[in-house]
């Protein structure tokens, strides 16, 4: 009688290894978001100062100095969750939003003491509130730039608060009466302004565009390699196809693992380049995503995306058979999401996450996206660092696997050399 196949051993450990990617698949998503505000750290938010300073009481005080290191001293409330960025003045601060490296800016004006100053002197009635300005970045993400904005505006509040607290005792000690029609400018002396610095235009999904493109872009990417694998083995005689209950293989011929490596390596480069445009023509000729830099650039970029994880999974896919589909699935799709930076700014992921996006594709697919589409193509918003990553990526995948490719056909030449030499041996007799 024929042994069970459910008695093996194997067929259960198929079992186990579903069960384990069970596992692992919460840790990503689950692990990585759940818990935002608890991993927050090094939040980038820029400040400046651009204030002249008055005179109050016979000295200069320049009382915009003093917003900025009330801001960006010690915060029990913040604790690490944010990194201040301190910078001269506002063609500065715009220069790090410009560069995607502020989530928000804070700026103090010019007249900021003067202001502050006449709201404290009875003799000069004020006609304005102290304003600061706030600049957003929705680019970065509609996230990431709703959270900046929150503690950009929370800080300005504390200033205003105390400012508020300084100009009701100066008044007290001078004994002054404020007018009814001045008496909203002493409650609120200092007012946030919300300037939108870089917007998400519209069809950008709020700024998520770049992310939904470049995750299509692996799965392009990923898919498309995965199809030229099965479709080259089985044009070789080497895998199957099935329509419904038949398996159809096609015809043998004789391929060596370099040569078989060789005619997928060029398949999957056709397929990245076709993928690659067509994929955006259908994002901005038919869904109309807007994009900063020239068409031809962002077309490129998407083709050096797709390339890049079709060659990686071409790469697995090649070294360990049906297993390396479920490696690049990890790397690619569900660790690359996670760690991407887009639906989340990396700065509020745990610590591992921040580890994978130092060196998994679809960070840099993603920042690359972004400064093409957001940007203006700048290197510095994201896109040298792409180019380098992707690239790289691109290069290693096809080295290794002609190493692999070559491997496999060495060792199956002297498997075929043992085998001849096995049969050609001239056999003992017994007896």
């Amino acid at each position: 009688m024929s042994e069970s196949l459910v008695s093996r051993p194997f067929t259960w450990l198929f079992v186990v290894v579903a069960v384990v990617m069970a596992f692992v698949m919460p840790l990503s998503y689950l692990g990585s978001f759940l818990d935002l505000d608890g991993h927050t750290k090094d939040l980038p938010i820029a400040i400046a100062s651009e204030d002249a300073g008055a005179d109050i009481n016979g000295r200069n005080v320049n009382l915009g100095q003093q917003v900025v290191a009330s801001i960006t001293g010690p915060n029990p409330q913040l604790g690490h969750k944010v990194k201040w960025l301190v910078l001269p003045n506002r063609p500065a601060v715009l220069a790090k939003i410009g560069d995607d490296k502020a989530y928000a800016v804070i700026v103090v004006p010019r007249d900021y003491s003067l202001r502050v100053a006449a709201l404290s002197n009875p003799a000069v009635p004020p006609n304005a509130p102290a304003a600061i300005e706030i600049l957003t970045n929705p680019a970065a993400g509609s996230y990431a730039s709703t959270v900046a904005q929150q503690i950009a505006t929370t800080a300005v509040s504390q200033v205003a608060q105390s400012v508020r607290q300084q100009v009701s005792r100066a008044l007290t000690a001078a004994h002054a009466t404020v007018p009814p029609a001045l008496a909203p400018l002493v409650a609120a002396p200092v007012q946030p302004q919300i300037t939108v610095a870089a917007p998400a235009p519209p069809h950008s999904a709020s700024g998520m565009g770049p992310f939904y493109f470049a995750v299509m872009l692996t799965l392009a990417g990923l898919i498309g390699a995965d199809i030229v694998n099965v479709g080259v083995d089985f044009l070789a005689g080497i895998g199957e196809l099935g329509r419904l209950i038949a398996r159809i293989r096609g015809a043998p011929i004789a391929a060596t693992p370099v040569t078989l490596w060789g005619t997928k390596l060029i398949a999957t480069v056709v397929m990245s380049i076709l993928a690659g445009i067509v994929q955006t023509l259908v994002a901005v000729g038919m869904f109309s995503m807007p994009h900063d830099a020239n068409l031809w650039r962002l077309t490129l970029f998407a083709i050096l995306c797709v390339a890049a994880t079709a060659l990686l999974t071409l790469l697995l896919l090649t070294a360990f058979g049906t297993a390396g589909l479920l490696l690049a699935v990890l790397f690619t799709t569900l660790f690359g999401v996670a760690s991407s930076g887009g639906p989340y700014p990396l700065q509020m992921l745990p610590d591992f996450f921040r580890f994978l996006a130092s060196w998994l594709p679809l960070r840099f697919e993603t920042d690359g996206m972004r400064a093409l589409v957001f940007f203006g193509g700048r290197a510095a918003a994201g896109l040298r660092s792409a180019l380098w990553v992707l690239g790289a990526y691109a290069i290693a995948s096809v080295v290794l696997g002609g190493i692999v490719a070559w491997v496999f056909d060495r060792t199956a030449r002297e498997r075929a050399r043992a085998s001849r030499a096995v049969a050609g041996a001239p056999r003992s007799l017994n007896g």
